[in-house]
């Protein structure tokens, strides 16, 4: 029920952290990977993942925040693979601010990244989609999406408009036999966090408020990600599930 054999699975965000070890486990279960992101390098360097793994790879540099780039990607997965099967929208822009103190252009950049660039990309996706009646996209959230966080307004806003882009696409798209679903992690060590998370201090204050104890890996998402992606959840769609060690329950 969880193979993804022969699936085409575009990934954004796959360069580093959450969203690379997404992609390299669907390639572990069976799904041929197109890695996009801003940073070739690191992308070539999952592809090379992927391809060690078994399956094909496509390394598509991208910076989703450009609709008219967003469209060209699902182009060349679909151009190249011939379907698309299952999208995960895994890029995201974290800041940490006083409210105060927000500027538009940090403001700006969270958002268009976070709910403009996501967006974009379901609509993409759904495009080639809805024809074949078959997919499957899982955006990511965040416990910001339902709990609050001082210095975190724009994100908190760009997470909980995740949750309800998530909704209002699945109760949309379910006609065409589309499931979209949230998958929501805690506090994860991914390059984007190494400055907060590397802290002792930090952590000596954020460990607690986590009932497992401890902060999460990116491969702990691993498993939800496949759950979502795969037959196992075929009867799920509109959902987010939390990934946060029970930070949203404590």
């Amino acid at each position: 029920m969880f193979s993804l054999r022969d699936r085409i699975a575009l990934v954004t965000g796959a360069g580093n952290g959450i969203g690379r070890a997404i992609a390299i486990a669907y390639a572990r279960a069976g799904a041929h990977v197109v890695v996009a992101g801003r940073n070739p390098e690191t992308l070539g360097q999952v592809a090379a993942e992927v391809r060690a793994a078994g399956r094909e790879a496509l390394a598509c540099p991208v910076d989703v925040r450009n609709v008219a780039a967003v469209r060209a990607m699902v182009d060349q997965a679909v151009g190249r693979f011939g379907r698309l099967n299952i999208l995960v929208n895994n890029a995201g822009l974290i800041n940490r601010v006083p409210s105060l103190d927000e500027t538009e252009e940090a403001w700006d950049a969270v958002i268009q990244t976070n709910v403009k660039g996501l967006f974009f990309c379901c609509q993409a996706a759904g495009a080639h989609m809805i024809p074949k009646r078959r997919g499957t996209i899982i955006n990511l959230a965040s416990i910001f999406s339902l709990a609050a966080s001082p210095e975190r307004t724009a994100y908190g806003a760009s997470k909980a408009a995740v949750m309800q882009i998530t909704k209002t696409l699945a109760v949309e798209w379910a006609p065409h036999n589309l499931r979209v679903n949230a998958l929501a992690p805690g506090a994860t060590r991914t390059p984007t966090r190494e400055v907060t998370l590397g802290d002792p201090a930090r952590l000596q204050v954020l460990v607690p408020r986590y009932p497992l104890g401890r902060i999460a890996d990116p491969d702990d998402m691993v498993g939800a990600a496949l759950f979502l992606a795969s037959d196992a959840s075929a009867f799920v769609t509109g959902q987010t599930i939390f990934v946060d060690g029970g930070y949203t329950v404590a």
